[in-house]
Formats: C-alpha cells, sequence, structure tokens
C-alpha cells in the first residue's frame, strides 16, 4: 500500500495509479479505502480503462451494495463489450437483486456467442427458473445447448471474480 500511495503522489492525475491503490485496498479487504480510490482512478479517466469498474463493481458487492455493484459491471460491460467476466457478473449480480428476467436475458447473449460455457448455462437456467420456470423460457430463447463441452466445464464451475473460484452450490447461495 505505502507504495501505491506514493505512486498517487507523484503523479496525481494519473488513473492507473488511483486503480491499482484501489486494487491493493480491496485484496486488503479495506472495502471503502478501495472505493475511493477507485472512483477517484474512473473520474481521471480511468472509465475507458477495461477493468476499472468491475474492479468497482466487485468492491460494492462485497461490501453488499448490489445495485451499485449491478450499475458498475454495466458500466464495465459498455467500455468493454467482450469482457465475459463483467457480463458473468452482471447475471449474477441481476440474480442477486431480484431480476431473474433481465439476468435471463443478459445470460442469454453469452450463452448464444459461447454455447458451450458451462458457467453460463448454469446462470441462465438459475436465471429462467426464478423469471418464469425454467425450461419453458429456455424453449421460449430458442437455446439449445451443447452440452458435449460444458460437462466437462462443469467440474470446475465458477463466477468470475477477481480471481477466486466459487463452487456451483456456493454461488446459489451467493445468488440467493
Amino acid at each position: 500500500i505505502p507504495l501505491f500511495q506514493a505512486a498517487t503522489r507523484l503523479r496525481p492525475r494519473t488513473p492507473l495509479a488511483e486503480l491499482n491503490l484501489g486494487r491493493a485496498y480491496a485484496g486488503l479487504g479495506r472495502l471503502a479505502e478501495a472505493e475511493h480510490a477507485l472512483r477517484t482512478g474512473i473520474a481521471l479517466g480511468g472509465k475507458r480503462i477495461p477493468g476499472a469498474y468491475r474492479e468497482l463493481g466487485n468492491v460494492l458487492r462485497d461490501a453488499g451494495r448490489i445495485d451499485e455493484a449491478c450499475d458498475a459491471y454495466a458500466a464495465e460491460a459498455e467500455v468493454n463489450p467482450r469482457n465475459r467476466a463483467a457480463r458473468t457478473n452482471l447475471v449474477v449480480c441481476m440474480l442477486g437483486r431480484g431480476d431473474p428476467a433481465g439476468a435471463a436475458a443478459a445470460a442469454e447473449l453469452l450463452v448464444r456467442g459461447e454455447p458451450g460455457d458451462a458457467r453460463m448455462l448454469f446462470n441462465l437456467a438459475v436465471a429462467a427458473d426464478a423469471a418464469t420456470g425454467g425450461g419453458a423460457r429456455l424453449a421460449v430463447l430458442g437455446v439449445t445447448p451443447d452440452l458435449a463441452g460444458a460437462e466437462a466445464q462443469a467440474a470446475a464451475f465458477s463466477v468470475e471474480d477477481d480471481g477466486s473460484t466459487v463452487g456451483a452450490d456456493e454461488a446459489v447461495a451467493e445468488i440467493g
């Protein structure tokens, strides 16, 4: 932390210095300080830096501020539309805040892009079940997943996070 703080003092208008300081605080569980540094980095122009809003979303999620976390993940998806981790987090976040229809729509886009993604198929199934009874929603969406590759991935089921892996049972508990 002291070195990151020194970097922000040497280069006070540099978004990356603040973003790195925020990540360091987050890694130590100092969420209020992490949020402040990340928001400062984003305000300094870091909103164009892929991963900035995702880091903020993770901090807000860890602080229990689900609605704000969802907004941050949505912002990351706009900045970096190819960031599957941010989009996956957005799906899980939407489920957590009680928006299964939105989660199902967001998950559907990811499943269509990568039909063998076991994690997203799981999230889509949870969202579809919560939204309209599961199988009916999948049929309406026309989603016929190729489960050949999905079964192999199921053992490593995880919710995209800041590097940690959460088992499927834990993911359901977090969503609930």
